[in-house]
């Protein structure tokens, strides 16, 4: 239904239907190398957000081209969660908090000497190095945190959760997120690409 020059062809069901197929934008219209490795050179990861909502228009556009990603099989089963506006972010935040707070105890003794049993050195090291500072982090459980601060999501304005389906392929949800994360970089705002909330 894509592929066919003289849209012959028809499907529908499993999610697919005519209404989903659109026409390829003129050569005119498209980015050229310069300008999208412009845009790919000029993205910086954004750690400072200014407090104005988005505008719903510009979520959906994201969306639109998020929708655009390659898959490894279609139907897409990736899903996306919206976070539209400081207060549900933030409240997705404070529930992200209360996850971590109440799984911490798998880093402690004796839980982590268990799984210590099943983990390579590098793994184990990733462990002590990397993870547990980072839970203590989103935690405020380090002195040089300051309380209430936001490690999640940096008091962002707006804030998308892709996720793949269990039938998927789970990098499918890490192309949707590259394309929305550039999408919204197009449209001038500061993005930041964040794996731990998931």
């Amino acid at each position: 239904m894509a592929a066919c020059p003289r849209d012959a062809i028809r499907i529908e069901g499993r999610g697919l239907s005519p209404e989903d197929v659109f026409a390829l934008p003129e050569h005119s219209r498209r980015a050229d190398f310069p300008q999208l490795q412009a845009l790919l050179q000029a993205r910086r990861s954004c750690r400072a957000f200014r407090p104005e909502p988005v505008p719903i228009e510009d979520v959906h556009r994201i969306l639109e081209v998020a929708r655009t990603a390659p898959m490894s099989l279609p139907p897409s089963g990736v899903g996306v969660m919206v976070l539209h506006g400081f207060a549900e972010v933030q409240s997705f935040r404070m529930a992200l908090v209360d996850v971590v707070a109440r799984r911490r105890w798998l880093l402690r003794a004796p839980a982590v000497w268990v799984r210590r049993l099943f983990m390579n050195r590098a793994q184990w090291r990733l462990v002590r190095s990397f993870v547990e500072p980072v839970l203590d982090t989103y935690l405020g459980l380090r002195p040089e945190v300051p309380p209430g601060e936001d490690y999640f999501f940096y008091r962002a304005p707006l804030a998308f959760l892709f996720y793949a389906s269990s039938t998927s392929e789970p990098a499918d949800s890490v192309i949707a997120a590259t394309h929305a994360m550039l999408a919204a970089e197009a449209l001038g705002y500061g993005t930041c690409f964040l794996g731990f909330p998931g």
